[in-house]
Protein backbone atom coordinates (compact mmCIF):
# COMPACT_ATOMS: atom_id res chain seq x y z
CA UNK A 1 0.00 0.00 0.00
CA UNK A 2 1.21 3.21 -0.93
CA UNK A 3 2.02 5.53 1.95
CA UNK A 4 -0.05 8.71 2.33
CA UNK A 5 1.61 12.08 2.83
CA UNK A 6 0.49 12.21 6.50
CA UNK A 7 1.80 8.74 7.28
CA UNK A 8 4.98 9.43 5.53
CA UNK A 9 5.60 12.46 7.76
CA UNK A 10 8.24 11.90 10.36
CA UNK A 11 7.02 11.45 13.96
CA UNK A 12 8.63 13.76 16.62
CA UNK A 13 11.01 12.16 18.95
CA UNK A 14 10.43 11.92 22.75
CA UNK A 15 12.63 14.88 23.54
CA UNK A 16 10.83 16.97 20.99
CA UNK A 17 7.47 16.00 22.44
CA UNK A 18 8.63 16.98 25.93
CA UNK A 19 9.93 20.25 24.67
CA UNK A 20 6.64 20.94 22.98
CA UNK A 21 4.70 20.24 26.19
CA UNK A 22 6.76 22.70 28.10
CA UNK A 23 6.27 25.39 25.53
CA UNK A 24 2.46 25.08 25.48
CA UNK A 25 0.83 27.20 28.19
CA UNK A 26 -1.06 25.17 30.82
CA UNK A 27 -4.56 26.02 31.92
CA UNK A 28 -3.60 25.18 35.60
CA UNK A 29 -1.27 27.35 37.68
CA UNK A 30 1.94 25.75 38.69
CA UNK A 31 2.17 24.20 42.12
CA UNK A 32 3.99 26.45 44.62
CA UNK A 33 7.42 25.49 45.57
CA UNK A 34 7.49 24.43 49.23
CA UNK A 35 9.89 26.60 51.20
CA UNK A 36 11.60 25.41 54.37
CA UNK A 37 11.06 27.99 57.20
CA UNK A 38 13.42 28.69 60.08
CA UNK A 39 12.36 28.18 63.72
CA UNK A 40 12.00 31.93 64.30
CA UNK A 41 9.92 32.29 61.15
CA UNK A 42 7.66 29.40 62.20
CA UNK A 43 7.15 31.03 65.65
CA UNK A 44 6.15 34.32 64.07
CA UNK A 45 3.78 32.50 61.75
CA UNK A 46 2.13 30.73 64.70
CA UNK A 47 1.71 33.93 66.80
CA UNK A 48 0.57 36.04 63.97
CA UNK A 49 1.42 39.57 63.09
CA UNK A 50 1.08 41.90 66.16
CA UNK A 51 -1.69 44.46 65.80
CA UNK A 52 -0.71 48.04 65.27
CA UNK A 53 -0.62 50.22 68.47
CA UNK A 54 -4.04 51.77 69.29
CA UNK A 55 -4.53 55.43 68.75
CA UNK A 56 -4.88 57.21 72.14
CA UNK A 57 -7.67 59.74 72.37
CA UNK A 58 -6.18 63.13 73.23
CA UNK A 59 -9.20 64.15 75.36
CA UNK A 60 -8.97 60.98 77.40
CA UNK A 61 -5.27 61.53 77.95
CA UNK A 62 -5.98 65.09 79.18
CA UNK A 63 -8.65 63.86 81.58
CA UNK A 64 -6.30 61.23 82.99
CA UNK A 65 -3.55 63.82 83.44
CA UNK A 66 -5.84 66.33 85.18
CA UNK A 67 -7.29 63.62 87.42
CA UNK A 68 -3.79 62.59 88.46
CA UNK A 69 -2.96 66.19 89.34
CA UNK A 70 -6.16 66.57 91.40
CA UNK A 71 -5.47 63.33 93.28
CA UNK A 72 -1.90 64.43 93.98
CA UNK A 73 -3.09 67.81 95.32
CA UNK A 74 -5.71 66.08 97.50
CA UNK A 75 -3.08 63.74 98.92
CA UNK A 76 -0.76 66.64 99.67
CA UNK A 77 -3.60 68.63 101.27
CA UNK A 78 -4.65 65.62 103.32
CA UNK A 79 -1.11 65.05 104.51
CA UNK A 80 -0.78 68.72 105.40
CA UNK A 81 -4.09 68.67 107.31
CA UNK A 82 -2.97 65.60 109.24
CA UNK A 83 0.41 67.08 110.12
CA UNK A 84 -0.92 70.53 111.01
CA UNK A 85 -4.31 69.74 112.57
CA UNK A 86 -4.73 66.08 113.49
CA UNK A 87 -1.20 65.04 114.48
CA UNK A 88 -0.83 67.74 117.18
CA UNK A 89 -4.14 66.62 118.72
CA UNK A 90 -2.79 63.07 118.96
CA UNK A 91 0.31 64.27 120.79
CA UNK A 92 0.52 62.74 124.27
CA UNK A 93 0.37 65.62 126.75
CA UNK A 94 0.18 63.82 130.12
CA UNK A 95 1.38 60.40 131.24
CA UNK A 96 0.44 58.92 134.61
CA UNK A 97 2.09 55.55 134.88
CA UNK A 98 0.89 53.56 131.85
CA UNK A 99 -2.09 55.86 131.16
CA UNK A 100 -1.73 58.63 128.56
CA UNK A 101 -3.83 61.69 127.79
CA UNK A 102 -3.58 63.12 124.27
CA UNK A 103 -4.02 66.78 123.45
CA UNK A 104 -7.38 66.35 121.69
CA UNK A 105 -8.99 64.72 124.70
CA UNK A 106 -7.34 67.26 126.98
CA UNK A 107 -8.99 70.14 125.08
CA UNK A 108 -12.37 68.44 125.44
CA UNK A 109 -11.86 68.08 129.18
CA UNK A 110 -10.86 71.72 129.50
CA UNK A 111 -14.28 72.65 128.11
CA UNK A 112 -16.04 70.14 130.37
CA UNK A 113 -14.06 71.21 133.46
CA UNK A 114 -16.45 72.71 136.06
CA UNK A 115 -13.61 74.91 137.31
CA UNK A 116 -13.36 76.79 134.01
CA UNK A 117 -11.24 76.72 130.88
CA UNK A 118 -7.97 76.43 132.74
CA UNK A 119 -4.94 74.45 131.58
CA UNK A 120 -3.67 74.13 135.13
CA UNK A 121 -6.82 72.91 136.84
CA UNK A 122 -7.56 70.48 134.00
CA UNK A 123 -4.07 68.96 134.17
CA UNK A 124 -4.46 68.59 137.92
CA UNK A 125 -7.93 67.10 137.55
CA UNK A 126 -6.89 64.52 134.94
CA UNK A 127 -3.83 63.46 136.93
CA UNK A 128 -5.90 62.99 140.08
CA UNK A 129 -8.50 60.97 138.14
CA UNK A 130 -5.89 58.59 136.78
CA UNK A 131 -4.18 58.15 140.16
CA UNK A 132 -7.52 57.32 141.79
CA UNK A 133 -8.37 54.95 138.93
CA UNK A 134 -5.06 53.10 139.30
CA UNK A 135 -5.29 52.90 143.11
CA UNK A 136 -9.04 52.23 143.38
CA UNK A 137 -8.81 48.51 143.96
CA UNK A 138 -6.01 48.76 146.53
CA UNK A 139 -7.89 51.51 148.41
CA UNK A 140 -11.06 49.45 148.64
CA UNK A 141 -13.09 51.53 146.19
CA UNK A 142 -15.91 49.34 144.88
CA UNK A 143 -15.95 48.72 141.11
CA UNK A 144 -18.20 51.14 139.21
CA UNK A 145 -20.91 49.38 137.20
CA UNK A 146 -22.78 50.58 134.13
CA UNK A 147 -25.87 50.94 136.33
CA UNK A 148 -23.91 53.17 138.73
CA UNK A 149 -23.01 55.45 135.84
CA UNK A 150 -26.60 55.51 134.55
CA UNK A 151 -27.87 56.52 137.98
CA UNK A 152 -25.15 59.14 138.46
CA UNK A 153 -25.72 60.85 135.10
CA UNK A 154 -29.50 60.74 135.59
CA UNK A 155 -29.12 62.45 138.95
CA UNK A 156 -26.91 65.07 137.32
CA UNK A 157 -29.64 65.75 134.76
CA UNK A 158 -32.37 65.97 137.39
CA UNK A 159 -30.33 68.34 139.55
CA UNK A 160 -29.39 70.52 136.60
CA UNK A 161 -32.91 70.80 135.24
CA UNK A 162 -34.32 71.48 138.71
CA UNK A 163 -31.80 74.29 139.19
CA UNK A 164 -32.66 75.78 135.79
CA UNK A 165 -36.36 75.65 136.54
CA UNK A 166 -35.87 77.28 139.95
CA UNK A 167 -33.70 80.02 138.46
CA UNK A 168 -36.43 80.81 135.93
CA UNK A 169 -39.10 80.94 138.64
CA UNK A 170 -38.61 84.61 139.45
CA UNK A 171 -41.43 86.69 140.88
CA UNK A 172 -41.35 90.37 139.90
CA UNK A 173 -43.59 92.90 141.67
CA UNK A 174 -45.23 95.51 139.42
CA UNK A 175 -46.80 98.87 140.27
CA UNK A 176 -50.42 99.74 139.66
CA UNK A 177 -49.53 101.63 136.50
CA UNK A 178 -47.93 98.53 135.03
CA UNK A 179 -44.32 99.69 135.33
CA UNK A 180 -41.68 97.53 136.95
CA UNK A 181 -40.32 98.94 140.21
CA UNK A 182 -36.64 99.05 140.98
CA UNK A 183 -37.02 96.51 143.80
CA UNK A 184 -37.82 92.97 142.71
CA UNK A 185 -38.46 89.85 144.71
CA UNK A 186 -36.75 86.68 143.53
CA UNK A 187 -37.58 83.23 144.78
CA UNK A 188 -34.80 81.17 146.27
CA UNK A 189 -33.04 78.85 143.84
CA UNK A 190 -33.13 75.19 144.76
CA UNK A 191 -31.23 72.32 143.21
CA UNK A 192 -33.29 69.51 144.74
CA UNK A 193 -33.40 66.76 142.09
CA UNK A 194 -36.82 66.03 140.62
CA UNK A 195 -37.90 63.05 138.56
CA UNK A 196 -37.74 63.78 134.83
CA UNK A 197 -39.02 61.98 131.76
CA UNK A 198 -36.82 59.91 129.50
CA UNK A 199 -37.33 62.49 126.76
CA UNK A 200 -36.16 65.35 129.00
CA UNK A 201 -33.18 63.29 130.13
CA UNK A 202 -32.15 62.39 126.58
CA UNK A 203 -32.43 66.02 125.45
CA UNK A 204 -30.32 67.15 128.41
CA UNK A 205 -27.67 64.52 127.72
CA UNK A 206 -27.60 65.38 124.03
CA UNK A 207 -27.00 69.03 124.95
CA UNK A 208 -24.15 68.12 127.29
CA UNK A 209 -22.40 66.15 124.56
CA UNK A 210 -22.81 69.06 122.14
CA UNK A 211 -21.58 71.63 124.65
CA UNK A 212 -18.52 69.66 125.79
CA UNK A 213 -17.57 67.93 122.55
CA UNK A 214 -17.25 64.63 124.42
CA UNK A 215 -18.56 61.41 122.95
CA UNK A 216 -21.10 59.44 124.98
CA UNK A 217 -18.37 56.93 125.88
CA UNK A 218 -16.04 59.71 127.06
CA UNK A 219 -18.85 61.40 128.97
CA UNK A 220 -19.64 58.21 130.84
CA UNK A 221 -15.93 57.70 131.55
CA UNK A 222 -15.82 61.12 133.23
CA UNK A 223 -18.85 60.09 135.29
CA UNK A 224 -16.98 56.93 136.34
CA UNK A 225 -14.01 59.00 137.52
CA UNK A 226 -16.34 61.26 139.55
CA UNK A 227 -17.99 58.27 141.20
CA UNK A 228 -14.59 56.86 142.13
CA UNK A 229 -13.60 60.21 143.64
CA UNK A 230 -16.81 60.39 145.66
CA UNK A 231 -16.21 56.91 147.02
CA UNK A 232 -12.63 57.79 147.92
CA UNK A 233 -13.85 60.90 149.77
CA UNK A 234 -16.32 58.73 151.69
CA UNK A 235 -13.58 56.26 152.67
CA UNK A 236 -11.21 59.00 153.84
CA UNK A 237 -13.99 60.99 155.54
CA UNK A 238 -14.87 57.99 157.65
CA UNK A 239 -11.41 58.26 159.17
CA UNK A 240 -11.98 61.86 160.36
CA UNK A 241 -13.19 61.94 163.99
CA UNK A 242 -16.16 64.09 164.99
CA UNK A 243 -14.05 65.93 167.57
CA UNK A 244 -10.39 66.86 167.22
CA UNK A 245 -7.72 69.02 168.81
CA UNK A 246 -8.12 72.64 167.72
CA UNK A 247 -6.26 75.93 168.07
CA UNK A 248 -7.18 79.59 167.91
CA UNK A 249 -5.06 80.69 164.94
CA UNK A 250 -3.88 84.17 163.94
CA UNK A 251 -1.99 84.99 160.72
CA UNK A 252 -0.44 87.89 158.80
CA UNK A 253 0.86 87.71 155.22
CA UNK A 254 3.46 89.83 153.41
CA UNK A 255 4.58 90.12 149.80
CA UNK A 256 8.27 90.03 150.65
CA UNK A 257 10.44 88.08 153.01
CA UNK A 258 12.12 91.28 154.24
CA UNK A 259 8.76 92.78 155.28
CA UNK A 260 7.89 89.64 157.20
CA UNK A 261 11.24 89.66 159.00
CA UNK A 262 10.79 93.34 159.95
CA UNK A 263 7.27 92.68 161.27
CA UNK A 264 8.43 89.69 163.31
CA UNK A 265 10.88 91.93 165.16
CA UNK A 266 7.97 94.12 166.34
CA UNK A 267 5.91 91.26 167.77
CA UNK A 268 6.31 90.01 171.33
CA UNK A 269 2.65 89.76 172.41
CA UNK A 270 -0.67 88.96 170.75
CA UNK A 271 -1.53 92.66 171.01
CA UNK A 272 1.59 93.48 169.01
CA UNK A 273 0.58 90.84 166.49
CA UNK A 274 -2.89 92.39 166.12
CA UNK A 275 -1.43 95.87 165.63
CA UNK A 276 0.96 94.74 162.90
CA UNK A 277 -1.80 92.80 161.17
CA UNK A 278 -4.18 95.77 161.13
CA UNK A 279 -1.56 98.00 159.51
CA UNK A 280 -0.62 95.49 156.85
CA UNK A 281 -2.30 94.26 153.67
CA UNK A 282 -5.65 95.80 154.59
CA UNK A 283 -6.40 93.39 157.45
CA UNK A 284 -8.76 94.79 160.06
CA UNK A 285 -9.41 91.85 162.39
CA UNK A 286 -5.91 91.54 163.78
CA UNK A 287 -5.27 88.49 161.65
CA UNK A 288 -7.86 86.34 163.48
CA UNK A 289 -8.61 83.09 161.60
CA UNK A 290 -10.65 81.59 164.45
CA UNK A 291 -10.62 78.12 165.94
CA UNK A 292 -9.61 75.27 163.65
CA UNK A 293 -7.81 71.94 163.42
CA UNK A 294 -4.33 72.65 162.12
CA UNK A 295 -4.95 70.16 159.30
CA UNK A 296 -7.34 72.74 157.82
CA UNK A 297 -4.37 74.98 157.01
CA UNK A 298 -2.43 74.64 153.76
CA UNK A 299 0.29 72.06 154.09
CA UNK A 300 3.15 74.60 154.22
CA UNK A 301 1.53 76.52 157.10
CA UNK A 302 0.33 73.37 158.87
CA UNK A 303 3.87 71.97 159.01
CA UNK A 304 5.06 75.09 160.88
CA UNK A 305 1.97 75.45 163.09
CA UNK A 306 2.35 71.88 164.38
CA UNK A 307 5.70 72.79 165.91
CA UNK A 308 4.68 76.26 167.12
CA UNK A 309 4.22 76.85 170.87
CA UNK A 310 1.02 78.52 172.05
CA UNK A 311 1.63 82.23 172.74
CA UNK A 312 4.59 82.57 170.36
CA UNK A 313 5.08 84.10 166.90
CA UNK A 314 6.46 81.95 164.12
CA UNK A 315 9.34 82.83 161.86
CA UNK A 316 8.27 83.91 158.33
CA UNK A 317 6.71 80.95 156.48
CA UNK A 318 7.01 80.82 152.69
CA UNK A 319 3.63 80.04 151.13
CA UNK A 320 2.84 79.53 147.44
CA UNK A 321 -0.60 79.84 145.88
CA UNK A 322 -1.64 79.25 142.28
CA UNK A 323 0.42 76.99 140.07
CA UNK A 324 3.66 77.05 138.11
CA UNK A 325 1.86 75.25 135.28
CA UNK A 326 0.27 78.42 133.93
CA UNK A 327 2.44 81.10 135.48
CA UNK A 328 -0.07 81.97 138.24
CA UNK A 329 2.26 80.91 141.03
CA UNK A 330 2.46 83.58 143.73
CA UNK A 331 4.70 83.55 146.79
CA UNK A 332 3.78 85.23 150.07
CA UNK A 333 5.34 85.17 153.55
CA UNK A 334 3.36 84.50 156.71
CA UNK A 335 3.59 84.99 160.45
CA UNK A 336 1.50 82.64 162.60
CA UNK A 337 0.35 82.89 166.23
CA UNK A 338 -1.52 80.27 168.26
CA UNK A 339 -3.29 81.91 171.18
CA UNK A 340 -5.38 79.06 172.65
CA UNK A 341 -5.62 75.29 172.49
CA UNK A 342 -8.45 72.76 173.01
CA UNK A 343 -7.77 69.05 173.23
CA UNK A 344 -11.21 68.16 171.88
CA UNK A 345 -13.60 70.34 169.95
CA UNK A 346 -16.45 69.33 167.63
CA UNK A 347 -15.66 69.55 163.93
CA UNK A 348 -17.94 72.05 162.19
CA UNK A 349 -19.42 71.33 158.74
CA UNK A 350 -17.08 73.81 157.07
CA UNK A 351 -14.09 72.30 158.88
CA UNK A 352 -15.20 68.81 157.85
CA UNK A 353 -15.38 69.91 154.22
CA UNK A 354 -11.86 71.35 154.43
CA UNK A 355 -10.53 68.27 156.22
CA UNK A 356 -12.07 66.04 153.55
CA UNK A 357 -10.47 68.07 150.78
CA UNK A 358 -7.10 68.08 152.48
CA UNK A 359 -7.27 64.35 153.21
CA UNK A 360 -7.84 63.62 149.51
CA UNK A 361 -5.02 65.97 148.49
CA UNK A 362 -2.65 64.40 151.00
CA UNK A 363 -3.66 60.96 149.77
CA UNK A 364 -3.05 61.99 146.15
CA UNK A 365 0.35 63.47 147.02
CA UNK A 366 1.44 60.31 148.77
CA UNK A 367 0.31 58.09 145.89
CA UNK A 368 1.89 60.41 143.33
CA UNK A 369 5.32 59.70 144.79
CA UNK A 370 5.00 56.05 143.75
CA UNK A 371 4.02 56.67 140.11
CA UNK A 372 5.80 58.43 137.26
CA UNK A 373 3.86 61.54 136.21
CA UNK A 374 5.18 63.14 133.04
CA UNK A 375 4.20 66.26 131.11
CA UNK A 376 5.16 66.31 127.43
CA UNK A 377 6.13 69.63 125.83
CA UNK A 378 5.06 70.35 122.29
CA UNK A 379 8.64 69.84 121.11
CA UNK A 380 8.71 66.32 122.54
CA UNK A 381 10.56 67.09 125.78
CA UNK A 382 9.35 64.97 128.71
CA UNK A 383 9.14 66.80 132.04
CA UNK A 384 8.73 65.18 135.44
CA UNK A 385 5.62 66.80 136.93
CA UNK A 386 7.11 66.62 140.44
CA UNK A 387 10.02 68.83 139.50
CA UNK A 388 9.09 70.73 136.34
CA UNK A 389 6.31 72.13 134.20
CA UNK A 390 5.30 72.64 130.57
CA UNK A 391 7.32 75.24 128.69
CA UNK A 392 5.83 78.63 127.77
CA UNK A 393 5.50 77.72 124.09
CA UNK A 394 3.36 74.67 124.92
CA UNK A 395 1.20 76.62 127.39
CA UNK A 396 0.63 79.42 124.88
CA UNK A 397 -0.23 76.92 122.17
CA UNK A 398 -2.67 75.06 124.43
CA UNK A 399 -4.47 78.28 125.37
CA UNK A 400 -4.74 79.20 121.68
CA UNK A 401 -6.15 75.76 120.83
CA UNK A 402 -8.65 76.06 123.69
CA UNK A 403 -9.97 79.31 122.23
CA UNK A 404 -10.29 77.70 118.79
CA UNK A 405 -12.07 74.72 120.29
CA UNK A 406 -14.51 76.90 122.21
CA UNK A 407 -15.43 78.80 119.05
CA UNK A 408 -16.45 75.54 117.37
CA UNK A 409 -18.85 74.66 120.18
CA UNK A 410 -22.22 76.12 121.23
CA UNK A 411 -22.30 78.83 123.88
CA UNK A 412 -20.95 77.64 127.23
CA UNK A 413 -23.00 80.07 129.30
CA UNK A 414 -25.73 77.55 130.15
CA UNK A 415 -23.64 74.40 130.12
CA UNK A 416 -23.73 72.08 133.10
CA UNK A 417 -20.95 69.58 132.59
CA UNK A 418 -20.91 66.07 133.96
CA UNK A 419 -18.64 67.18 136.79
CA UNK A 420 -20.44 70.40 137.76
CA UNK A 421 -21.92 69.17 141.01
CA UNK A 422 -19.15 66.71 141.76
CA UNK A 423 -17.03 67.15 144.86
CA UNK A 424 -13.53 67.87 143.64
CA UNK A 425 -10.32 68.80 145.40
CA UNK A 426 -8.64 70.43 142.42
CA UNK A 427 -10.34 73.82 141.92
CA UNK A 428 -9.16 76.42 139.46
CA UNK A 429 -6.07 78.39 140.47
CA UNK A 430 -6.72 81.46 142.59
CA UNK A 431 -4.67 84.45 143.55
CA UNK A 432 -6.25 84.66 147.00
CA UNK A 433 -3.54 85.07 149.58
CA UNK A 434 -5.58 84.16 152.63
CA UNK A 435 -4.94 80.65 153.88
CA UNK A 436 -8.66 80.24 154.35
CA UNK A 437 -10.30 79.23 151.05
CA UNK A 438 -7.23 79.21 148.86
CA UNK A 439 -5.64 76.88 146.34
CA UNK A 440 -2.03 75.96 146.93
CA UNK A 441 0.58 74.11 145.00
CA UNK A 442 1.73 71.14 147.02
CA UNK A 443 5.13 69.44 146.67
CA UNK A 444 3.58 67.43 143.84
CA UNK A 445 2.96 70.33 141.51
CA UNK A 446 0.13 68.58 139.72
CA UNK A 447 -2.29 68.53 142.66
CA UNK A 448 -3.78 71.28 144.77
CA UNK A 449 -4.95 71.77 148.33
CA UNK A 450 -8.12 73.63 149.19
CA UNK A 451 -8.78 74.96 152.66
CA UNK A 452 -11.93 76.56 154.00
CA UNK A 453 -12.14 78.90 156.95
CA UNK A 454 -14.10 77.72 160.02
Amino acid sequence: MANSPESSRKQPSRSERKKNRLSIPSTHPPKPVKKTLSRAERKVAQVGTPPPPPKVNKTRRLIITLSSIVVAIALIAGAAYYLIVLAPLQHVLISVGSDNVDTGYFLQRVVANPNGSSVTSTIQLLISELIIKQQASAEGIAPVTSQDIDSYVRTQAETSLAASAAADNTAVTTTTDGTTPTDTTTTAVTTTPTTISDSAYNNWLKQQLADTGLSLKEYRQVALYNIQRQRLVSILSAQIPSSVQQYHVWAIYFNSSAAAVTAKAKVTTLSDFNTVANTNAGQTNGGDLGWMPLAVLPIQLEAVAKNLAVGACSDPVTYQSGSSLDGSLKTTYWLLWLSEESDSMAVTPSQLSALQGNSVDNWLNNKAQAVTITLHDRNGTAVNANTGTLDNDTLAWLNLEIQKYLKRLPSQTTTTSVATTTTTTTPAPTTTTTPAATTTETPVSTTTTTTTSP
